[in-house]
């Protein structure tokens, strides 16, 4: 269950239930295109975001892997995972590099189940991106 603890009334909570497995459904095809055009990706495997998650994160930027396929990034207080991050060829603390966030789904449990949680997700997984990259 995507929203499980989620304060929402159930037939709306099973159409998103449907619309997060379409967008997962979605992700992956995404995913399984960019490796069909030779790009190499790396996943980062489970769904918390922990200090080794955020590390592994952290290797694969810095060795310049094209596509890092669900991230997981901390900046202080703040975490997240972007569904897709693509390196593009624009200097940062990198390198020559830098990456680009790309969220294909964004359904997702809330933090606490409140519903307002989804507008943050974005902001904070770029605040994030921006810390390793420092670009901003």
């Amino acid at each position: 269950m995507l929203l499980r603890g989620a304060h929402l009334p159930s037939p709306l909570l099973s159409f998103l239930e449907i619309f997060g497995e379409r967008g997962a459904i979605h992700e992956q095809a995404y995913v399984d295109n960019l490796k069909a055009c030779g790009l190499d990706t790396v996943c980062i495997e489970g769904v918390d975001i922990t200090a080794s998650t955020a590390e592994q994160t952290l290797n694969a930027m810095r060795a310049g892997v094209p596509i890092v396929v669900q991230d997981a990034l901390k900046n202080g207080r703040w975490s997240g995972r972007a569904d897709i991050l693509r390196r593009v060829e624009i200097p940062s603390g990198l390198g020559s590099w830098s990456y680009e966030m790309s969220i294909r789904n964004l359904l997702a449990k809330p933090e606490g189940g409140r519903s307002s949680s989804f507008a943050c997700i974005p902001i904070c997984i770029a605040e994030g991106l921006a810390a390793v990259v420092s670009r901003w």
